[in-house]
C-alpha cells in the first residue's frame, strides 16, 4: 500500500493557520459575514485552560484537607472574669463609635441649617 492514497499536501503548522486566516478573510470579504460559519475552524484546544484549572481545583482541596482543625477553647475558666473582659472590649468598641456617630449628627445638623437657608428667600 502506498501513500499516494492520502494526497493533502501537508503545511507547518504556523503557515496552516496563516493560509486558514487569510482564507476566511477573503470568504468574509466577498460573501459577508454569515458566509465564515460554514468556513473551517480550527479547533479549540481546551486542554491549555482546563488542565491549570483541574491542577488548581486539586491543590486546593489537597491543601483544604490537609489543614488542622482548629477546635475552640475556652481562655476564661470564671464566667464573671469573660463577663468583664467582654464588657471591657465593648467599651472600648463603644467610645470611639459614639464619637463617630456625634461626630456625624453635628454635621447633619450643620447641613440642614444650611439647607434650610438656601430654602428660604434671603431679603436684601
Amino acid at each position: 500500500m502506498t501513500n499516494t492514497e492520502n494526497m493533502e499536501p501537508k503545511a507547518p503548522g504556523e503557515l496552516r493557520e496563516r493560509l486558514e486566516d487569510t482564507v476566511s478573510a477573503a470568504i468574509l470579504a466577498e460573501r459577508g459575514p454569515q458566509a465564515l460559519d460554514d468556513a473551517p475552524r480550527r479547533p479549540v484546544r481546551w486542554f491549555w485552560v482546563a488542565a491549570p484549572a483541574l491542577a488548581l481545583a486539586c491543590l486546593t482541596v489537597v491543601l483544604a484537607v490537609r489543614q488542622p482543625r482548629l477546635s475552640p477553647y475556652d481562655t476564661f475558666s470564671d464566667p464573671t472574669l469573660a463577663y468583664a473582659a467582654l464588657e471591657q472590649a465593648f467599651s472600648a468598641f463603644s467610645e470611639p463609635v459614639g464619637a463617630g456617630f456625634n461626630a456625624i449628627n453635628v454635621s447633619l445638623e450643620a447641613f440642614d441649617q444650611t439647607l434650610e437657608s438656601a430654602r428660604t428667600p434671603q431679603q436684601l
